[in-house]
């Protein structure tokens, strides 16, 4: 045989197998996105069948509102707007996965959402109970599983509309209202009790090995609106999820092998979710990783900082960063002033973020973006370390951690239950980690008897870290369950194999959580409405995965209605559409004087302001200390625009009010849009 012909057998060969792996590494990655994907049933609604891209729609609007004119309890109100937010980001969903043409019905769907969760943020506002009340903390429970649910949702959809900006800005847009609504509800709620139910609702979400990338971003950008008192809650259970993260990471690369560092930087390129938080993530998890997985993770951070370079994103990306970046180092130093001699370990990573820190600020001055993007991450990682070596070397309270021992013991005792339902395989593995968690906790606990408070926090959490590793035996279950994907016949036929296989593993996964919803029926963990209304609902999608026809849904049990009570005067006026004032019959219109805050999130007291027709108006903006870029913020419109304003600092504009328009604020060094001031004339 000639060389020639040997030679090209073998590239045949080789491109045969490389292919081979391209598919499966395909397969791999789409599998794990589909874990990860928000469903109608994850909702708890119905999929919805009348949309806003129908022109009767707004009879499903009045329906809503009447139902709020006659609900009274203040509780009751919000669990209502809570249940129409999940009715309209259902709607938002539909109609983009079946009519992604129709953007302006989408436009509809999105700000028909927002007005709901600014309606949620109003009525938060107006409960006067707490969580003290049961079943104002069983509401918040159930609004926090949402709000996760819902940031996740919106992000998936942002994505499908990278090529239609304006469509994808509001899709942005509305995740920060969701964020808004979150700072409210943490109000009615102890900071510490509050960021647990966070807690909780970002672990027990489904999902795959990745799960926690988009858990550290959702942490993130709640921690931005966050009161105070809250954000120090969500800095310490940011730690916790960085860990799992990399122990999940670990054990998906001890899974998969050669094929691990391709797929991890796959998932992460395709991921939905805030890429520019996933960067500082990225650099955080990065140094702790094995080699091959560390090359992918740098891989991964170079294609998502392309991207936002062809987007022309770069200028806008870097000034977030510096902002996060001096929000972090300004908590640095605040901890560096109150321990006496810290470990040197931690002031050099202190003086390296600040180098880091003003290199970025200097590179974004002379407009070199890319370089002042990285630097800012850099000195936000650099701090982040700095913090958490900082909260190792101090000394914990004792009754933080008889706290914290007692709810680990009591999570631990309720795996005992969930283990039964390990196949024969897992549930050796998972009986060792639980005994082994068990272990470590009895450790701590007679530690913390005997007065040793670093001995409890060193049993403490490795006890948890074997309760992280239950959690990924039973995502390994998921998995096993799940199919593999099946090999192509041909050649081509392989685009219809692959659409076949992204069915079957979405219908494998629907037919996977009607089981797990089965068996907890039978364990007495769902009461039998519930589990009717939910396996309607996932039998409908299943139906509608195998095109097949779905059965008859179960009929609903209809709620007892409620007694009818003469509505307030305020109740009245909600309903009630406002009507101009009559100004032309004479008579002085009193002058306007305001004062208006605003931050990198908004304008307050409200974005929106009504004045009467030739008033003379008079507003001082003020720019907030907090929640602001250090560069300050400028206000423009059609009658004026500002000089900049720093932070703590204000300016005044005057005008004469003859028509509506609107007041935007500008980071003025970018030139980025940050918030809208709507003025409205009758």
């Amino acid at each position: 045989m000639k060389p020639t012909i040997i030679f090209g057998s073998i590239l045949i060969l080789f491109g045969a197998i490389h292919g081979a792996k391209a598919q499966d590494i395909l397969a791999n990655t789409e599998t794990i996105l589909a874990e990860e994907t928000v469903s109608f049933a994850d909702l708890n609604v119905e999929e919805p069948t009348f949309l806003p891209s129908s022109r009767l729609y707004f009879f499903k609007n009045f329906t809503r509102g009447v139902k709020r004119f006659f609900t009274f309890d203040p509780i009751k109100k919000v669990e209502l707007e809570l249940r129409f937010t999940d009715e309209k980001i259902a709607e938002t969903k539909k109609l983009v996965e079946k009519e992604p043409e129709k953007t302006e019905a989408i436009e509809r769907a999105i700000e028909n959402y927002r007005a709901s969760q600014e309606r949620l943020q109003t009525q938060f506002q107006r409960l006067k109970e707490t969580s003290q009340n049961p079943n104002v903390d069983k509401l918040l429970e159930k609004f926090v599983d949402r709000a996760v649910k819902h940031e996740k949702l919106f992000a998936e959809l942002k994505e499908k509309f990278e090529d239609k900006k304006t469509l994808e800005e509001k899709f942005e847009t509305i995740k920060g209202e969701i964020e808004k609504s979150v700072a409210e509800g943490a109000k009615r709620d102890d900071p510490e009790k509050f960021a647990k139910k966070l807690e909780k609702a970002l672990t027990e979400t489904k999902g795959s090995e990745f799960k926690h990338v988009r858990s550290l971003e959702i942490l993130d950008r709640i921690h931005e609106k966050a009161p105070k008192e809250l954000k120090e809650k969500l800095t310490e259970i940011r730690s916790d999820f960085t860990k799992r993260l990399q122990e999940d990471f670990e054990a998906f690369e001890e899974k998969h092998k050669s094929e691990a560092p391709n797929l991890i930087k796959k998932t992460l390129e395709e991921l939905p979710g805030d890429k520019a938080r996933r960067l500082v993530i990225i650099e955080e998890i990065r140094e702790q990783a094995g080699t091959r997985v560390r090359k992918a993770l740098e891989e991964a951070e170079k294609i998502i900082e392309k991207t936002f370079e062809e987007r022309e994103e770069l200028a806008e990306r870097a000034t977030e960063a510096i902002r996060h970046a001096v929000e972090r180092i300004e908590k640095l130093e605040i901890k560096l002033k109150e321990i006496s001699s810290p470990p040197s370990s931690v002031k050099h990573l202190a003086e390296n973020a600040r180098v880091h820190l003003k290199e970025a600020q200097a590179a974004l001055e002379n407009k070199k973006y890319g370089e002042a993007f990285g630097l800012a991450r850099s000195a936000e990682v650099l701090a982040r370390d700095a913090l958490r070596m900082l909260e190792e070397v101090e000394e914990p309270e004792d009754e933080d951690l008889k706290e914290d021992t007692k709810e680990l013991e009591e999570r631990l005792n309720g795996w005992g239950k969930r283990l039964e339902s390990l196949s024969d395989e897992l549930r050796p593995k998972a009986k060792e980690a639980l005994e082994q968690a068990r272990f470590h906790l009895h450790l701590a606990i007679t530690s913390l008897e005997k007065g040793a408070t670093r001995e409890t926090k060193r049993h403490y959490e490795q006890a948890k870290s074997f309760e992280r590793l239950l959690e990924r035996i039973l995502r390994e279950l998921s998995r096993k369950e799940a199919p593999t994907a099946k090999e192509p016949a041909s050649e081509s036929s392989r685009s219809n194999v692959q659409k076949i296989e992204r069915r079957e593993s979405r219908c494998d996964f629907i037919d996977k959580n009607i089981a797990e919803l089965k068996a907890l029926l039978e364990k007495g963990g769902v009461g039998k409405e519930d589990f009717e209304r939910k396996y309607g609902i996932l039998k409908k999608e299943l139906a509608e995965c195998r095109h097949e026809t779905p059965a008859a849904a179960p009929v609903a049990v209809p709620q007892a209605a409620e007694p009818i009570i003469k509505p307030s005067e305020a109740e009245v006026k909600e309903l009630t559409p406002s009507i101009s004032s009559d100004t032309s019959q004479g008579g002085t219109i009193e002058p306007v004087t305001l004062k208006i805050e605003a931050d990198d999130n908004g304008f307050y007291p409200q974005n929106s302001l009504t004045i009467s027709k030739g008033a003379k108006v008079s507003i001082t903006f003020v720019t907030r200390k907090e929640n602001v870029y250090y560069g300050g913020l400028d206000f423009r419109s059609s009658k004026f625009k500002t000089a900049i304003v720093k932070p703590g600092e204000s300016t005044r504009v005057e005008f004469t009010a003859d028509e509506s328009f609107k007041i935007t604020s500008y980071w003025p060094l970018t030139d980025t849009r940050k918030a809208d001031l709507q003025i409205e004339i009758k």
